[in-house]
């Protein structure tokens, strides 16, 4: 692999020229975040489903009254 030119943690892989991030910490660091936003909108659209339950529920005990 070559070195990329101002870049400590980047290679160019010499069969596909493609472009590797060797640093393992920022990957982790990145794959971390990324579950961690995953599952706030996972718990938000939890949220939103319960809201709507008690919104269907308060409608039926108004309606019984």
């Amino acid at each position: 692999m070559t070195p990329v030119e101002g870049h400590t943690s980047l290679k160019r892989d010499n069969y596909s020229s493609a472009i590797i991030n060797t640093d393992a910490d920022s990957y982790n660091s990145y794959m971390s975040q990324r579950d961690r936003k995953l599952k706030e909108r996972q718990e938000i659209e939890n949220l939103k489903k319960d809201v709507g339950e008690i919104k269907d529920m308060m409608k039926l005990i108004l309606d019984k009254l």
